[in-house]
């Protein structure tokens, strides 16, 4: 299952997080990534944020229940040039069975706090398309879920339903890569509309809550695109938490 460790630094970051994306990153690739791994791949089954409110909380995800990281965190995390000890570590798992028997859900709300942005048609795409943002989140729930993801029928359908039904956004640039882009930032709430059949409005919102877990769109694994889902009405929590302090 989908393991999160919510680290706790003991100090404050000395330089401004303004290029964390890069620096959140290279801490994640330092836990996650074996010495004979590809650095440069494509896939790589990890995603990381900051905290919503405070830089010394960093959130480390692994999202492949087929191959889980058998190293959890150091006692020292590399910041920039900074090496942190860290205050405490939250573990939780997450299952994907339970997301699967989540209930159904036809409205949404996304809170982006980092900029997201989606690759289509080769280039980005800094806005919260409905087909865009459902199809990139069905496809990499897919690349973890073969057997139960959706297929490319189901995808085309919920691309068809959802609509978005109000949002609150702006644009915002940030460094990565040596390079700058754009992504948007802020509120969306998606809704499903009334043709979608059962198995799209049972994707609908295990999509939603795969975005809570693991982000949206490109750059996941640099802290871009964290979400943050607002729970339907009598929905569960998700996930099975263990603390420890350092």
């Amino acid at each position: 299952m989908p393991r999160q460790w919510t680290l706790e630094l003991a100090a404050e970051p000395e330089r401004p997080m303004g290029w964390r994306f890069d620096v959140l990153h290279a801490i994640a690739c330092s836990v996650f990534e074996q010495p004979d791994g590809r650095h440069d791949s494509n896939d790589k089954a990890f995603a990381v944020r900051t905290g919503r409110h405070s830089t010394r909380t960093i959130v480390l995800t692994w999202l492949d229940d087929r191959n889980v990281p058998v190293a959890g965190p150091p006692e020292l995390i590399l910041v920039g040039n900074e090496k942190i000890p860290l205050a405490g570590v939250q573990e939780t798992a997450y299952g994907y069975d339970e997301i699967e028997a989540g209930p159904i859900t036809t409205e949404l709300g996304f809170t982006v706090s980092t900029p997201a942005l989606f690759k289509h048609h080769g280039n980005n795409y800094p806005l919260p398309d409905p087909y865009v943002t459902f199809a990139s989140l069905a496809r990499r729930y897919r690349t973890y879920r073969p057997e139960t993801g959706p297929d490319d029928d189901l995808i085309r359908e919920l691309g068809r339903a959802v609509m978005v039904a109000g949002h609150r956004i702006k644009t915002e640039r940030f460094s990565w890569h040596g390079r700058t882009d754009s992504g948007f930032t802020g509120e969306v709430e998606f809704t499903l509309g009334a043709t979608a059949g059962h198995q799209a409005r049972e994707a609908f919102g295990r999509l939603g809550t795969f975005a809570g877990i693991a982000g949206m769109g490109r750059g996941t694994t640099h802290g871009l695109g964290a979400t943050t889902v607002t729970t339907p009405p009598g929905a569960p929590k998700h996930g099975h938490q263990r603390s420890s302090r350092r």
